[in-house]
């Protein structure tokens, strides 16, 4: 299981360590398919995320995502 914001012991995951990882995701396939179309090959792409998430109000906002290639 991933720790993330505020979490108890609840068993489960939280918005932001599921949004990181998705953003993660979709940006290293873009990234993938655009070199791989301007014919460079790529074998391994390792992108971290991290997710900002703030208490605002009776909900969250996310203030920022950062990914790192």
């Amino acid at each position: 299981m991933i720790k993330g914001f505020g979490e108890d012991d609840r068993r489960g995951s939280n918005p932001e360590v599921i949004l990181g990882p998705a953003h993660a995701a979709c940006f290293t396939m873009e990234f993938s398919f655009t070199y791989d179309n301007a014919g460079l090959a790529t074998t391994n792409i390792d992108t971290q995320t991290s997710v900002r998430l703030s208490k605002q109000g009776e909900g969250f906002l996310i203030g920022r995502i950062a990914l790192m290639l």
